[in-house]
């Protein structure tokens, strides 16, 4: 957009996944960055109903780290 003469004044998402390099690209464009929820806060409400075991939310903090090397290292 900033290419072809928009001015950006932020980025607005409904869910962020929080994956490092996602959120380091967001900072570098120079704009603020929204969501309405994140996947901390989803992994909070799945844990205060009892939804995941402490063993599958450890599975989807590992994938939400590096989701390309989880994949390399569990197939």
């Amino acid at each position: 957009l900033k290419e072809s003469g928009a001015e950006v004044l932020g980025t607005i998402a409904i869910f962020s996944y929080g994956f490092p390099l996602a959120t380091e690209l967001f900072k570098s464009t120079g704009s603020p960055y929204y969501s309405l929820t994140n996947m901390s806060e989803l992994l909070q409400k799945a844990e205060d109903f009892d939804y995941l075991k402490p063993e599958e939310q450890a599975t989807i903090l590992e994938w939400q780290k590096d989701p390309e090397q989880w994949r390399k290292t569990t197939s």
